[in-house]
């Protein structure tokens, strides 16, 4: 990337130029910020004077980068979720990026994606995981589903920028697929799972265990650890590792 040789360089507004014009500037100032705060960590100690630029430029990129996706999200929130939702590990890559992290666009888009467009009392989650019905109740709200028309016709009168879009309430269907795909549901239920295990481990270790025999109490402690720790095994062989400095905060390009 020329706007990292920029600024390997000291040449910050050569780099600054790059990251304009370039595809997507959004990632070019993260991605130069972040190789501002690797190049600060190798200076040398006595370095002062090249350290303090640094962060300088370190703080103008970062707000470059915060200035665009606000004014983004703005103008077209949907598609400024849209944009930092093509690649999973774009937010997690940036939490160096405080300030960009920290921001109203951001914290709204991770909290969009924590609901996955519900919202309903934690109690109310958890007892649903049981009793699907109580998702077409009025104890959940749902975001409105934006359907966007984009018929030859109204892409020629409007043009591609000013695409039509209508908004209807989410069918029975989507309301299911939300709250069995959202990451709240899954916190919730697998906090409450765990709480009952341990409350069964609890009670097995008091009154469960047999002298002469192994109880179905303690079978179930066993078969519930086992599990317990295969999950965490899986999690960690399939985490993909971390990427370096220029891979991991470009969303992917489309073929």
């Amino acid at each position: 990337m020329p706007a990292i040789w920029a600024v390997i360089l000291q040449r910050y507004e050569i780099a600054r130029l790059f990251g304009k014009r370039c595809k997507d500037p959004v990632s070019a100032g993260l991605t130069l910020s972040r190789a501002c705060d690797k190049l600060m960590q190798i200076l040398p100690p006595y370095d002062t004077d090249n350290y303090t630029q640094l962060g300088d430029e370190q703080t103008k990129f970062e707000d470059f980068s915060v200035q665009l996706i606000e004014r983004y999200y703005n103008e077209q929130p949907r598609r400024a979720v849209a944009l930092l939702q093509l690649n999973s590990q774009y937010i997690p890559d940036q939490i160096a990026c405080s300030h960009f992290i920290c921001s109203l666009s951001i914290q709204y888009i991770v909290e969009h994606q924590w609901w996955n467009g519900f919202n309903a009392n934690p109690v109310v989650i958890m007892v649903t995981f049981f009793c699907p019905v109580l998702v077409c109740t009025p104890l959940f709200s749902f975001v409105p589903v934006v359907e966007v028309e984009n018929s030859p016709l109204l892409l020629a009168i409007l043009g591609p920028s000013e695409e039509k879009s209508k908004r209807r309430k989410p069918t029975c269907s989507e309301k299911f697929r939300k709250f069995y795909t959202a990451p709240i549901t899954k916190f919730y239920t697998h906090a409450l799972f765990y709480l009952a295990f341990i409350v069964f481990y609890a009670y097995t270790v008091a009154v469960g265990i047999r002298p002469n025999y192994v109880s179905i109490y303690e079978v179930i402690v066993v078969v519930g650890m086992i599990s317990f720790f295969s999950e965490n095994l899986f999690e960690v062989s399939t985490r993909s590792p971390h990427p370096p400095l220029s891979e991991g905060l470009l969303p992917p390009a489309s073929n």
